[in-house]
């Protein structure tokens, strides 16, 4: 595991970016209420830990994240993909429309100054019939961090 350390400056600006999210999702008309997340709070709090995530992975990698919605295509840092979770025992979940060939990290927010870089997965690692649950909020695969590569391996 590494672990990042994050500013101030650094939960303004996830917060910003966090609701410039949330609107352009709106604007395209996703329906928040088709997630997880049952309020628009709850969306951009959501918001907030997955920005928080790219940034501690930007850093310690030395990128810049991306912020342009086009150029997330390529993955949220450097071409890998950012899963982030202020629970500490989180797992790094996946859908099925995820890419399988893509690596996903899985970062936990013990709290707002902390970012644990936990470990990663490919995309079809992760996309196991052993890894479904249907007892998250919204069916998907969810990966314990045992499973999950030594981010040091990168």
């Amino acid at each position: 595991m590494v672990v990042v350390k994050l500013s101030a400056g650094d939960v303004a600006w996830a917060t910003n970016e966090a609701v410039s999210r949330y609107n352009y999702n709106r604007s395209r008309g996703n329906d928040p209420t088709k997630s997880a997340a049952k309020t628009w709070v709850e969306a951009i709090a959501r918001e907030i830990s997955g920005v928080l995530g790219e940034i501690a992975m930007a850093r310690w990698l030395d990128k810049f994240p991306h912020t342009l919605f086009e150029d997330r295509k390529t993955g949220d840092v450097a071409g890998h993909e950012i899963r982030s979770t202020t629970y500490p025992t989180g797992k790094l979940l996946l859908t099925k429309e995820d890419d399988p060939t893509r690596k996903y990290f899985l970062i936990t927010l013990p709290d707002h100054y902390t970012a644990n870089i936990v470990g990663f997965i490919y995309g079809h690692e992760g996309q196991q019939d052993k890894f479904w649950d249907t007892t998250m909020p919204v069916s998907c695969y969810a990966i314990k961090q045992e499973y999950l590569h030594d981010v040091k391996e990168l």
